[in-house]
């Protein structure tokens, strides 16, 4: 491509279209500057301790794990006490251990660090880096960088990469010569494709070294691959075209600096979907153990334990392709079965021919064949979500024609409406459609692209709440479910429920540049419950309270403000309304400082709702401001002062400046109307209690500074008595400031004698957090008070668009990783269409279109299986029965009409499963609240129980089951229950079974 610049100065993108065999060529010139290597925040670490190597290395330990690599770059903030050498320092880290790394000593002055008392940052830097490309005609015949290696997106097809290439090459050069690629399915054609490669593998192999030039080689080429890729040339699927779409897309984006280009090819094929329509077999002449017909060259009278199997074809032999003429057939099979060594080449029959007439399928049919798209169209599948994810599969499987068959539908649901902000990637929506519902709106557009496809749209959450509509027999009649969810919990629960019904699942989850997709099949892989993600970092509650030491903190702090005063708040004064006298005996159950807290903002809503005005709305949030961002400081600092120390818990020793480690000691502010963050907070705020109060929004910020400068704040009281206490406090992992409990008791009494005295207001409005709408007031007020919050505590200040992505839990979602997992998920479901059963088949994906590896594919891990071993609750042997079960597996008992006591129900049991010996019964899946509440066994036989309950539980043999679980847990909504059952085997050793399905009616 000429654009009439010098190379270093474009940007060039390859992208080739065998269908089957796709790659992706990046070229951004001899040197390219990329500034942000994968897009990821930096790193920030808290730096805990510093240690020198005999060497005069410097080691410095961190609070966590550091997640740096060699070569990184970090910047020191913050040091101090003999560290401050190291602040503004960038330095160049090398790894050691996982919370572990060391820079150059050179860059370490300090002869004999001490204890690193005060801890300090370690922020890693974007630091440009400079790379090299070669221009497409350098990279063909050597695409390996000096230094790389060719890119492996399959690891179970590691070795591929270079046949794939030579499979472009091949293909390039007939387009060329024939203006055309190889003709579907034609084994001459195909043949003289493989024999052209070779060619050209030998002059690789060959002329090229021998010259002294760089070349990619292989020993010996890969037929099956070259051959699948010329009979499939011609053809496309969507999936694939959607998952490269978006790893083009995104490589162009790269071009402006921001993430790692390719380095520099990407070949990925979807071969295991004609695995079948290329057999290579090599055999000596004794060694053949099948009849080959002689018109038909079909497999006949294969022996039992032969590799070939009856019906497939013979499309060569010795690579002479067999014609429809029947006398080239029969000169072949003359010619060539008499030979000592032969190389069949079989395909297994599929009704693929295309008809006569033009068929938006009719790639996918010659691809797949008329059963497998048949099946497709057949499927009841149910897309779970509408969103980002749920608009890409819903648009794809009206591409596949999916639920297109009278029989078949798509089933889709989403509670969610569509906002502003979902236009740039969810792209079935516009703006006229904003504010209607998710899924209704996504089916009626997909329903527009291909008028044969069947869509049910539901406005229903998945969960147990709503089994009513997403029954028993609306489970049962599913083919396969894709998850397009955002969130754990609802992923579990649409897994328990797959696994419960046995059905397949696609999940899949994007972040950013990031995604995976998991192919969860009955019985053969892992389901998602399974496997447990790492839990994300937390935030200890006593660093949101009181010792920040980062922006996120501060920010999570002003989240849990804005619903405790305009959310809950606000709530809990239309609770006090609705029944005062329950409120205040629920009250009573709160600690002393809690019921104040609680009270005062009911005094301060009340107040304000006898006669509502701005001005009032003003008074208030002039008030909060100095309530948290001076007085609570004060507090604080008034119990641990800025020359406490801290002792240890056992010796009593002096450990160090309490103000010390994570610690930073605070400041307090006072509200000044000439600044403008103080002022942000009173005018959000004000607005906020006037949307609660029921009036209209003030937006003359003037008119709320001019307000406010009329007021006047409280002094802050002390709240020790004796100023000069001590100042040692014991070591421990919570500070909280004393609280004099005797006057918060009082405070309390005079609150509720206040409160009692006003008179019943409207109910307030409640301010659910919504983080779109730009008008009312949420996200600007959490900014105004996630940066006071960090300026008490010295803290960097945050922007707004950073407060509202962190308070928003906002996940990065980008329109070209949505169509590369997507698509990625499409090739898995046309596996499941051909109805392939081998887990090999099957590929799980990880990727990152930030980096470079953009791509790796896994194969699926299989279930967990039960083995023998130590019970981890009570860490005594247990053995399965039986032996290997998963979780897909359950038991059924049937209670066949007749109302079954629990004795009757353990002799059923015993009966249908191994004999096991039943001694407890619970509730499959019982939730910690239920056993609190003493609901945890239904029944239970053990001798380590008090007599009276032993003998209340042999009493209960003669109840039936059902009337017990009744008085737990209620009538059930089903025919069935789930129970968890605890046994022993027939020999007495303590057992481990599958859940029982029991079927009451």
């Amino acid at each position: 491509m000429e654009l009439g610049l010098p190379r270093e100065r474009q940007g060039f993108h390859l992208e080739r279209e065998p269908w089957l065999h796709r790659l992706c060529f990046s070229d951004f010139g001899p040197k390219f500057k990329v500034l942000d290597k994968d897009g990821e925040p930096p790193i920030s670490n808290m730096v805990i301790a510093c240690s020198i190597n005999d060497d005069g290395t410097p080691v410095f330990t961190t609070e966590n794990r550091h997640k740096l690599s060699d070569g990184d770059t970090v910047l020191f903030e913050e040091a101090k006490d003999g560290y401050e050498c190291l602040n503004g320092k960038q330095c160049i880290v090398k790894t050691v251990k996982a919370n572990q790394f060391s820079i150059d000593k050179s860059e370490f002055t300090t002869e004999k660090p001490g204890k690193v008392e005060y801890y300090f940052r370690a922020v890693q830097q974007k630091v440009p880096t400079e790379i090299k490309f070669r221009s497409l005609m350098e990279s063909i015949p050597n695409p390996v960088l000096p230094g790389d290696m060719m890119l492996i997106s399959d690891f179970a097809a590691w070795d591929r990469p270079p046949h794939l290439h030579f499979a472009q090459i091949a293909l390039s050069l007939f387009k060329d010569k024939n203006s055309r690629f190889p003709d579907l399915k034609n084994m001459e054609e195909a043949q003289k494709m493989y024999t052209f490669a070779k060619e050209i593998v030998e002059k690789h192999n060959t002329k090229f070294i021998a010259e002294g030039k760089e070349a990619i080689t292989v020993e010996e080429l890969d037929e099956k691959v070259l051959k699948k890729a010329a009979l499939y040339s011609s053809m496309e699927l969507s999936g694939f075209t959607a998952y490269l779409g978006g790893v083009v897309a995104q490589e162009i984006v790269k071009f402006t600096g921001k993430y790692m280009p390719l380095r520099q090819w990407l070949h990925l094929d979807c071969f295991p979907l004609i695995d079948d329509q290329v057999i290579i077999r090599k055999m000596k002449k004794e060694e053949i153990d099948f009849q080959l017909d002689r018109e038909t060259f079909e497999v006949k009278e294969a022996e039992e334990k032969s590799d070939v199997e009856n019906g497939w074809v013979c499309d060569a032999i010795n690579d002479q392709v067999v014609s429809r003429e029947k006398k080239d057939k029969k000169e072949i099979y003359d010619t060539e079965m008499g030979k000592e060594e032969i190389k069949f080449q079989f395909r297994k029959p599929r009704d693929d021919k295309l008809g006569s007439e033009p068929s938006r399928y009719e790639s996918q049919i010659a691809i797949l064949g008329r059963e497998a798209h048949k099946r497709l169209q057949e499927w009841n599948t149910f897309c779970v979500g509408a969103g980002a994810l749920g608009c890409e599969y819903l648009k794809q499987m009206a591409l596949m024609g999916i639920g297109c068959a009278d029989s078949g539908k798509v089933h889709v649901t989403d509670m969610d409406r569509i906002e502003v902000s979902n236009l740039n990637r969810q792209f079935l929506f516009r703006k006229k459609d904003v504010g209607t519902q998710k899924s209704t709106t996504a089916g009626k557009a997909v329903a527009a692209m291909n008028p044969d496809f069947s869509v049910q749209s539901y406005e229903v959450k998945v969960c147990p709440e709503t089994e009513d509509t997403f029954n028993a027999a609306f489970w049962d009649k599913l083919d396969v479910v894709v998850n397009a969810l955002d969130n754990v919990k609802a992923r579990q629960y649409v897994d328990r429920q797959c696994v419960w019904y046995e059905k397949p699942l696609m999940e899949s989850g994007t972040l950013g540049t990031k995604a995976n997709a998991q192919v969860i099949l009955p019985h053969k892989t892992e389901s998602y419950s399974d496997s447990v993600d790492p839990e994300e970092d937390s935030i200890p509650m006593c660093t949101l309270r009181n010792f920040p030491n980062a922006i996120e903190h501060c920010i999570e702090w002003a989240r849990a403000e804005f619903s405790d005063l305009f959310s809950t708040g606000a709530q809990e004064v239309n609770t006090y309304l609705a029944d005062t006298e329950k409120f205040l005996a629920e009250l009573a159950n709160d600690s002393a400082k809690e019921q104040v807290e609680k009270l005062a903002a009911l005094v301060d809503w009340i107040k304000a709702a006898q006669n509502p005005s701005i001005a009032e709305c003003i008074k208030i949030a002039f008030n909060q401001f100095h309530a948290k961002f001076r007085d609570k400081i004060l507090d604080l600092t008034e119990c641990f002062p800025a020359d406490a120390r801290v002792t240890d818990k056992d010796s009593g020793e002096d450990v160090g400046p309490f103000w010390s480690g994570m610690r930073r000691f605070p400041s307090p502010i006072s509200y000044s109307a000439e600044d403008a963050m103080g002022v942000d907070y009173v005018y959000n705020a004000a607005n906020l209690y006037a949307f609660g109060l029921g009036l209209d929004p003030v937006k003359d910020r003037q008119k709320i500074v001019d307000i406010s400068k009329e007021l006047k704040a409280a002094d802050w009281k002390p709240k020790q008595k004796d100023s000069g206490g001590d100042k040692k406090f014991e070591q421990k992992d919570e500070y909280d400031p004393v609280d004099d409990e005797e006057a918060l008791n009082a405070r309390a009494e005079e609150l509720k004698k206040e409160l009692s005295s006003l008179p019943a207001c409207k109910p307030l409005a409640i301010a659910e957090f919504e983080k779109d709408d730009d008008t009312n007031f949420h996200i600007d007020f959490i900014t105004a008070c996630s940066n006071l919050r960090a300026t008490n505590y010295t803290i960097e200040n945050a922007a707004r668009h950073k407060v509202k992505m962190i308070a928003g839990k906002i996940i990065p979602a980008l329109a070209t990783t949505t169509a590369m997992i997507t698509g990625l998920v499409g090739i898995e479901l046309y596996k499941l269409a051909l109805g392939l059963d081998n887990l090999e088949a099957y590929r799980n994906a990880y990727c990152n279109l930030g980096v470079a590896q953009v791509l790796n594919q896994v194969e699926p891990t299989p279930p967990k299986r039960a083995v023998e071993g130590l019970d981890p609750e009570t860490f005594m042997p247990i053995k399965p029965v039986p032996e290997g079960f998963t979780s897909w597996n359950k038991i059924e008992i049937k209670a066949e009409g007749k109302n079954l006591t629990i004795g009757e129900f353990n002799k059923l049991l015993a009966e249908k499963h191994f004999g096991v010996e039943c001694n407890l019964i619970g509730k499959y899946g019982v939730t910690k609240a239920e056993i609190e509440a003493g609901k945890g066994m239904i029944w239970t036989e053990n001798l380590g129980l008090k007599k009276e309950i032993q003998d209340e539980m042999k009493a209960l043999l003669d109840k039936p089951l059902m009337d017990r679980w009744k008085d737990f847990y209620g009538e059930p909504t089903r025919d069935y229950v789930v129970l968890d059952i605890g046994c022993e085997t027939p020999d007495g050793d303590d057992a481990k079974i599958p859940k029982v399905k029991y079927i009451y009616k």
